[in-house]
């Protein structure tokens, strides 16, 4: 989700909405960083 606002961002105001650099792997785009944001914060997982 994170990924899909940056580019949105990218296509209707030219840049992204975060500073992240977007790593493509066989699985589409991924960064550690958001991954991890995601696994430390509690209200997010179920």
């Amino acid at each position: 989700m994170v990924y899909l606002a940056d580019w949105y961002s990218a296509l209707k105001n030219g840049k992204q909405l975060t500073n992240i650099e977007w790593y493509f792997d066989h699985y589409g785009p991924y960064v550690v960083d958001v991954y991890n944001a995601v696994k430390e914060d509690q209200s997010i997982v179920a």
